[in-house]
């Protein structure tokens, strides 16, 4: 699982470095955020792993995100605690997504007649 988690970061890291330098989306960056949550939640094996690998995920965008768009005149280490607490409420957004993106993939390689395979 802990290359599961790292790739989740990275996906999460790469987003927000990619939203931090095209502000001019706007609300819109929530979208390509979103769904790479529900993705990250199919790929899971199960509920578990993607509780964990949301959280993940989410952690990495939200920090990075902040991080990468900060201009501030204090350093930036200084402002790490700030960072990581926006990390742990999109930590949270993650973990929802994920959650939901594997309950619909179970539902749907349940499904009579549908679903993979």
């Amino acid at each position: 699982m802990a290359k599961w988690l790292a790739g989740a970061a990275v996906l999460g890291v790469g987003l927000g470095f990619l939203a931090s330098r095209t502000l001019f989306l706007q609300w819109a960056s929530l979208i390509p955020w979103a769904v790479a949550g529900l993705v990250v939640g199919a790929l899971s094996i199960d509920r578990r792993q993607a509780l964990a690998i949301g959280a993940a995920y989410g952690f990495a965008l939200g920090f990075s995100f902040i991080a990468f768009d900060y201009n501030g005149a204090d350093p930036v280490f200084t402002r790490v605690p700030f960072f990581a607490i926006i990390g742990a409420v999109s930590a949270c957004f993650g973990a929802a997504l994920s959650l939901a993106g594997q309950w619909v993939w179970a539902r749907l390689r349940t499904r009579p007649g549908g679903g993979a395979g």
